[in-house]
């Protein structure tokens, strides 16, 4: 899945590419991924088929005015406070190009990248007035796409709940501080919480918790100042990093020109179980807690007597 760093490399492309520009067209062949927040009402054109020609005429001749993220969300805000959020879930990722349709498939014109068999899973597409484009790539077909006015969208479900953003200047460390004072449960889990901090998922929990010396399994309750501080430091520092190398792509991520995220080097654990720990050369471990993993080092990231487990 896409995270904070894939996310804001997406936005900051889109945002120096699409803004200031007007939708002309609209196309989409999975209506169960886009959803209308009008009025206080939510509805899915999958199940309100009434809904899709007013969702085209919604969006048709609307302006791009920013591009922005929040949390693991893209947010397209557009003309007359409407905001268009993508939120790309395990494979989606938004694409630059231009795309014709044949025999009901979008098919690349633009060469290069684009053209890769990751970035061919076309779904739903924005036509501009100037005939470029934009495309939202899933091969799984999880992501989201929701429209509405920016009051709706933002006191919906999706951003209303999420905690505060971890490379803001607001984030200091007595936020953070008193935000682990206020939290129980295993330090992955913890991270991994969009409640309490938004926009770090498996990869950089994971490389947080190494460059921290802090086992997945510890008790975040447990965690000493010390430790804390070395904490908030490696999230700030990782996150800045990977989106200085434009993101990690281990599978369907590409950045918006279909290009592949250069943090993968940086890895130190993240998927690499049986390898060598880059710091002591123990081997690197995997374990499952709860439905996600962990990838971590026994002899670094010591876990204070709380329990290793392979399934927690």
């Amino acid at each position: 899945m896409p995270e904070l760093p894939e996310v804001e490399t997406i936005a900051r492309d889109l945002n120096k590419k699409i803004k200031g520009r007007t939708i002309a067209g609209v196309w989409y062949d999975w209506p169960q991924m886009v959803h209308l927040e009008l009025g206080g009402t939510r509805k899915n054109l999958a199940h309100h088929p009434k809904s899709r020609p007013a969702f085209k005429k919604l969006l048709v001749g609307r302006k791009i005015t920013d591009v922005s993220r929040r949390a693991k969300n893209i947010l397209i805000h557009l003309s007359s406070n409407y905001i268009l959020l993508v939120h790309p879930k395990m494979t989606g990722h938004l694409l630059l190009g231009k795309w014709k349709i044949g025999r009901g498939r979008p098919r690349p014109i633009s060469r290069g990248a684009i053209q890769e068999k990751v970035n061919s899973y076309i779904h739903f597409l924005l036509g501009f007035k100037d005939g470029s484009m934009i495309g939202f790539s899933d091969a799984r077909k999880f992501g989201k796409i929701l429209f509405g006015t920016r009051e709706g969208v933002l006191a919906s479900r999706d951003l209303s709940e999420l905690g505060p953003e971890p490379l803001e200047s607001d984030f200091t460390l007595p936020v953070f501080k008193n935000i682990v004072a206020n939290s129980r449960g295993r330090a992955k889990q913890f991270l991994l919480n969009q409640k309490k901090i938004a926009g770090i998922g498996n990869i950089y929990a994971d490389e947080s918790l190494w460059a921290s010396r802090i086992h997945p399994l510890r008790r975040v309750e447990s965690l000493k100042p010390k430790e804390i501080k070395l904490l908030y430091r490696s999230i700030r520092r990782i996150l800045t990093e990977a989106i200085r190398l434009r993101g990690t792509s281990i599978s369907d991520y590409r950045d918006a020109s279909g290009e592949s995220g250069g943090y993968m080097r940086m890895i130190k654990v993240y998927g690499r179980e049986g390898e060598p720990c880059p710091r002591c050369g123990t081997k690197i471990k995997r374990i499952v807690i709860g439905a996600r993993s962990a990838s971590f080092c026994l002899k670094c990231q010591k876990n204070m007597g709380y329990g290793v487990g392979t399934r927690v």
